[in-house]
């Protein structure tokens, strides 16, 4: 920080130089953060290996209605919190929450859990930034989703398998 201030200045002129830098530190979180791995890979291998001889097709069907599942939610759930609805924001972070952990986004369904909770026991919804975060969790989700997939059938038609 090679800033000057000069004084006198008050704290606003002070806070305005420090956010100056602090966006900086802010992307690191947000990298490390996307760094993080939010999918189970061995939930969709337990799920290939159910039926051994249909091979991946049932991870077709569960990714794939995740996946068309995904926008609804978003859509709904922004709904919910702008209409302060707690009783609707607790019923999609319930259902939600079960597809989420079911197909190995753990990290998703136990913010999920979260939010059903505080909902439930104490009729709270999420704030503006509480529902951002939740709609970045469940979009990198989402992706690391469809990563994780495209990885395991590369390897399931490397194996030979369907």
């Amino acid at each position: 920080m090679n800033d000057v201030m000069v004084k006198p200045f008050s704290a606003q002129d002070l806070k305005r130089m420090l956010m100056a830098y602090a966006p900086a530190q802010r992307e690191v979180e947000v990298e490390e953060r996307e760094l993080r791995p939010l999918i189970e890979e061995e939930t969709l291998l337990a799920i290939a290996k159910i039926n051994p001889e249909s091979g991946m097709d049932l991870v077709d069907q569960v990714v794939g209605l995740f996946e068309q599942q995904t926008p609804a939610f978003i859509n709904e759930m922004e709904m919910a919190v702008r209409e302060g609805d707690a009783a609707e924001v607790r019923r999609l972070a319930h259902a939600y929450k079960s597809s989420a952990n079911n197909i190995g986004a753990v990290v998703l369904g136990r913010r999920l859990a979260e939010i059903e909770t505080l909902a439930r026991d104490e009729q709270r919804i999420l704030t503006a930034e509480e529902a951002s975060e939740l709609d970045n969790l469940v979009r990198e989700s989402l992706r690391q989703l469809l990563a994780a997939y495209v990885r395991l059938r590369s390897e399931f038609a490397s194996a030979g398998g369907a």
